[in-house]
Parts: C-alpha cells; sequence; structure tokens
C-alpha cells in the first residue's frame, strides 16, 4: 500500500501537535548505531480517559512498521473523525520513503 502523501518528520511531529497528540522520541538506532535497532516515535494520548497511554508507535528508520494499539474504550476519549485522522497521519508517514522522512536529508 502507497500513502497518499510522502510526510516529512517535521510535518509528522506538527500534524501529531495538531491532533492533540504527544510525541515520545526513542532513537535507539541512532544512538547505538545497531542496525538491529529501530528510531521509533511513540504516539501518546493526551485526553481522559486514558491520558498518558500509548496510542501506537511508527518507525523512522523503516516502511511499514508501525503499530495501533486498540485499549478498551479508547476511542471514547476523542471522535471518530479524529480517531481516523491520527490513522491516516499515521499511515502516511509509516509508508513515506525512509530517505524523506529523514531527520537528516
Amino acid at each position: 500500500m502507497l500513502p497518499e502523501k510522502n510526510i516529512s518528520l517535521e510535518e509528522f511531529l506538527k500534524g501529531l501537535k495538531e491532533l492533540q497528540v504527544m510525541s515520545h522520541l526513542r532513537f535507539r538506532r541512532s544512538q547505538s548505531g545497531d542496525p538491529d535497532e529501530h528510531d521509533l516515535i511513540f504516539l501518546v494520548c493526551t485526553k481522559e480517559p486514558k491520558k498518558g497511554a500509548h496510542i501506537g508507535r511508527t518507525c523512522l528508520c523503516c516502511i511499514g512498521n508501525a503499530s495501533i494499539n486498540d485499549y478498551e474504550n479508547f476511542k471514547d476519549c476523542m471522535s471518530t473523525e479524529h480517531y481516523d485522522a491520527i490513522l491516516n497521519l499515521l499511515f502516511n508517514f509509516t509508508y513515506t520513503d525512509v530517505k524523506y522522512k529523514a531527520i537528516n536529508k
């Protein structure tokens, strides 16, 4: 599957902020140099009743490496449109070419 559009890291983080989702960056590959590690971005819910819960995660150094958490009652803390917008942003960034979404071009 291809994304609707390519999204850079800056665009992804800006989109998360606009959707009131906090990003938690964990750059293990970049810090260790170990190719078996990944540079991950966790999406953290900022709304009750699931404030602080990880909505999902995506990898900055891979294509297609992402997951979404489906907690019980998770969608209760946001509208369906809001949740779908988060999923769309996550999907587009996840399937963006690694060179385009890299921190340093």
